[in-house]
């Protein structure tokens, strides 16, 4: 559906109406009008553009920053998920026309939100400042190639603010390949199973890419096939990096918000060198037994990562290395869809089971999704171990 915006402004110069016209499949013509003071509220509680490089660009990793107005865009097809997600077209005069996903804040938005807003738009800025951050890697989204912008409308030129501009949104380049689900839901359609070299290639990528976010010190928390996009190689990216909220068909039990953990403290032996010293300190975890903890808006309702970011990133890890080990289930198993069994209270997820469909599946590869999603964490393996594991598999399998 596209959109055009029409702004009328009254006496003072200033948007007193605001009024969105699109069209809906079969010729639907659906319009909102809007009399906005509050069209101000929204503009004014956005980024303004010349806070960009030192709110969300580190110093370490000089990156140019283009932009665009959102005037500019042109609006086709929305594809869901938080952000306003939809595919654009730059009008900047140029052919063939380069196809864009717009991520972003709208008005929209903000009318349906309300107090609600205040959350999406902390969770956009921070995936914004946080894929700038990450270390450029084949299997990462890399940073928007355009960051768009609005202003208040005002027709009195000599106005001190006509030229403030505000970041609504970002353009990322449209890979058109789709999703990892949409794949698997694709392919289950036909009948067909995807080639297991196709499989490995695709573990060996997502693991590759956890670790080397690991490794700068950040998470993605919400891991899933659905957040994970193919290019036209069918290479796998990783994307949506709010870390706001997880599947809880995905995320680690202990993660749920509900336990606490600690690394086990070895005590020394008579000569003051810790006993099992070879070993890896075990992680400690208790379940929490006092009021309802909440410091988040989505599910989990306390959110441990970005804690255990700080105390203790071994338990992180643990955590998002079974979140690898169900994403690699999903796509053996090929599930089009996943359910959660609970009462809304309970989001446990039930224990992975192998049905008879993956008998083209090798029995090495169950054995490690099956370590991967262990109840212990202590158990799992590390990271680095899933990308050898997976990179190895590719040498045999000859992935490109």
């Amino acid at each position: 559906m596209e959109i055009t915006t029409t702004l009328i402004c009254g006496d003072d110069h200033e948007t007193n109406v605001v009024v969105q016209i699109g069209e809906k499949s079969g010729g639907t013509i659906v319009w909102r009008i809007s009399h906005e003071s509050s069209y101000r509220e929204y503009i004014e509680g956005l980024m303004p553009s010349e806070l960009v490089p030192s709110s969300l660009i580190l110093d370490s990793r000089p990156t140019r920053t283009a932009f665009v107005s959102l005037e500019s865009l042109r609006f086709f097809a929305v594809l869901g998920g938080r952000g306003d997600t939809t595919i654009v077209h730059l009008e900047d005069g140029t052919e063939p026309k380069t196809t864009y996903v717009y991520k972003g804040l709208s008005f929209r938005l903000f009318l349906e939100q309300g107090a609600g807003f205040g959350d999406e738009r902390q969770a956009f800025y921070h995936e914004l400042g946080l894929i700038y951050s990450l270390p450029r890697h084949p299997n990462v989204v890399s940073p928007p190639n355009f960051l768009v912008t609005t202003k208040i409308p005002i027709l009195d030129t000599s106005s001190p603010t006509k030229s403030k501009t505000y970041v609504c949104g970002a353009l990322y380049l449209y890979l058109r390949r789709e999703s990892l689900q949409e794949a698997l839901n694709k392919s289950n359609a036909t009948g067909e199973r995807l080639p297991l070299i196709l499989k490995a290639k695709w573990a060996r990528q997502i693991a590759s890419a956890l670790a080397a976010t690991h490794v700068s010190c950040q998470y993605h928390m919400d891991l899933k096939p659905s957040n994970i996009l193919l290019d036209d190689d069918e290479n796998a990216v990783l994307i949506d990096w709010e870390q706001s909220g997880a599947s809880p068909f995905f995320m680690a039990p202990e993660a749920d918000g509900s336990w606490d953990v600690e690394i086990e403290r070895l005590q020394p032996d008579g000569n003051g060198v810790s006993q099992d010293s070879a070993e890896t300190p075990k992680l400690m975890y208790r379940k929490h037994t006092g009021a309802r903890r909440e410091n988040h808006w989505k599910w989990p309702r306390w959110n441990i990562f970005p804690i255990w970011q700080i105390e203790c990133p071994a338990a992180l890890r643990a955590a998002e290395v079974y979140s690898l080990g169900r994403t690699l289930w999903v796509i053996f198993e090929q599930l089009s869809q996943v359910y959660l069994v609970g009462d809304g209270n309970d989001f446990t997820p039930g224990p992975i089971s192998w049905g008879l469909r993956t008998a083209d599946i090798p029995s090495h590869w169950k054995d490690f999704v099956n370590e991967c999603v262990d109840p212990n964490p202590n158990f799992r393996p590390d990271l680095d171990t899933a990308v050898s594991f997976w990179e190895q598999e590719c040498k045999m399998w000859h992935c490109t």
